[in-house]
């Protein structure tokens, strides 16, 4: 990685972090522009920009999920992914 990939890195943090709520990718804490380290970025700018529709999350068991709901997927000790549902069918 060359200084200036670094460089615009760090105007993207700057730029995007604070005005999309970016959170740490294992505890799921509201991240500052200083705080967010390369896997930070990957998980908050990079993942999200490679998957620009978002993912299909269909649950084992029947239950209803409304429009607009956040939805969270765990284990015992952290958050594994998180969205919002954008249809639902009821």
């Amino acid at each position: 990685m060359s200084l200036g990939e670094l460089f615009t890195i760090q105007r993207l943090i700057k730029e995007y972090c604070v005005q999309e709520g970016w959170v740490n990718r294992r505890t799921g804490v509201v991240l500052t522009p200083t705080a967010i380290d390369l896997y930070d970025f990957n998980y908050n700018h990079i993942c999200v920009a490679t998957v620009p529709d978002g993912a299909t999350l269909e649950v084992a068991e029947a239950q209803f999920l409304g429009k607009g709901w956040t939805v969270r997927r765990s284990d015992a000790s952290r958050t594994i992914a998180e969205g919002v549902v954008k249809e639902s069918e009821d």
